[in-house]
């Protein structure tokens, strides 16, 4: 059986420091974002280890495990790009390469950070797939902040938090064991958190997952791209503050503090 622990959320949300930290652990690969898989097969993404398709020694093992099962990586990319739009064939293209990346790795746990619960949905149904649905979320005010300094509609953004924040609900409701994590709590104390996915992933935490992981190389699809790094702290900061006017502050808590205070309630209860 093959875990997927698939992290939703939004961008800049914490995703891929989530993701970083549980690929450390010797059982885990983390690959970043399944749906980003297409575009790194024709050449337009490229993998945080720096290499392009087939100069990456990783993804090259994944198109051998592929071509082994009878699968082209340029087919299996191109469903992939069609999303849930493109049906069972889709479906069966984000199996297919999961089954491949675990045949390539020999892991059993896989970590995927494609944020939209669409994609982890395309997982269900596989007899041998099984996944562990985590929603990590920031505040609609960093989100706004965010927004504001990359000149990103700042509206959109907040409407966008709505609709994220209440699909993350949904998918994690209609799943057994689903994780919800405040950004600002898993600063404060990541082990908790981390150890809580691992167990749901049938693992134990491993310490390098706290004090290792800015150390670790990964081979990422999409995401921010972190450097390696040589220590692994994590810095919890409130910039938004010094970021937004009190005029943004008071149209994020009416346009987005009901998600909030939904996606805190259900941190609670998990």
């Amino acid at each position: 059986m093959i875990t997927v622990v698939a992290i939703l959320g939004l961008e800049h949300s914490g995703t891929t420091l989530l993701a970083r930290m549980l690929g450390t652990h010797s059982a885990a690969t983390s690959v970043g974002g399944i749906k980003n898989f297409a575009a790194f097969a024709s050449g337009k993404k490229a993998c945080t280890c720096g290499g392009s398709w087939g100069d990456c020694d990783f993804w090259s093992a994944v198109d051998e495990a592929l071509e082994a099962a009878g699968r082209s990586s340029r087919d299996v990319g191109s469903a992939i790009g069609s999303g849930a739009e493109g049906g069972p064939s889709s479906r069966q293209a984000a199996q297919d390469l999961v089954r491949a990346i675990s045949s390539a790795t020999g892991s059993k746990i896989l970590v995927d950070s494609s944020r939209d619960p669409l994609w982890v949905d395309m997982l269900d149904g596989a007899t041998d797939i099984r996944t562990v649905r985590v929603h990590i979320f920031k505040t609609p005010y960093e989100q706004m902040a965010s927004a504001k300094r990359k000149n990103r509609s700042t509206y959109k953004e907040l409407r966008k938090y709505n609709r994220r924040s209440r699909a993350c609900r949904r998918a994690l409701a209609s799943h057994d064991g689903g994780i919800t994590i405040p950004y600002g709590a898993f600063c404060g104390a990541p082990e908790g958190f981390v150890s809580q996915i691992m167990r749901a992933a049938g693992a134990q935490l491993e310490p390098e997952q706290i004090t290792g992981w800015g150390l670790t190389p990964l081979h990422m699809l999409g995401g921010n791209r972190m450097k390696r790094e040589t220590r692994s702290t994590i810095r919890y900061d409130e910039l938004w503050r010094d970021t937004l006017s009190s005029g943004e502050v008071l149209l994020a808590r009416l346009i987005a503090g009901g998600s909030l205070r939904r996606n805190m309630d259900s941190s609670s209860r998990g």
